[in-house]
């Protein structure tokens, strides 16, 4: 019986530890500026209209930011996009002039890819 409360014991401390280990480590966690994209498409997330109307779809968005993090301009290419996706492409768009971006990418061009799937 001790044996297994020293084992427990001893795998309560590693996963206490492993988090402060990886946030001390930036090789094994993903840069930021990968970071904030993928945080930004969850923010954006599939708005309920569109899943109610059942569209679907891929389609990149490309955005440019000021030296200061704001977006200068969204912009798509729209030759391979359906046009039932206009009204969502609208709103990323939107949501994604609201958005400040960091440092990391001030004075870039973005390309960021967007799924709207019903089935996962």
């Amino acid at each position: 019986m001790k044996k297994q409360h020293a084992s427990a014991l001893l795998f309560a401390i590693i996963f206490a530890v492993i988090p402060v280990f990886l946030a001390a480590n930036p090789t094994n966690t993903p840069s930021s500026p990968a970071s904030e994209i993928l945080t930004l498409r969850k923010e954006i997330g599939y708005p309920q209209w569109a899943v109610k109307k059942q569209i679907e779809g891929t389609f990149e968005m490309i955005v440019y930011v000021t030296e200061s993090g704001e977006v200068s301009m969204v912009n798509f290419d729209a030759s391979d996009v359906a046009p039932s996706l206009t009204p969502l492409m609208a709103e990323v768009s939107q949501k994604i002039y609201s958005h400040r971006f960091s440092s990391e990418l001030a004075g870039q061009t973005i390309r960021i890819p967007f799924r709207f799937s019903l089935t996962k």
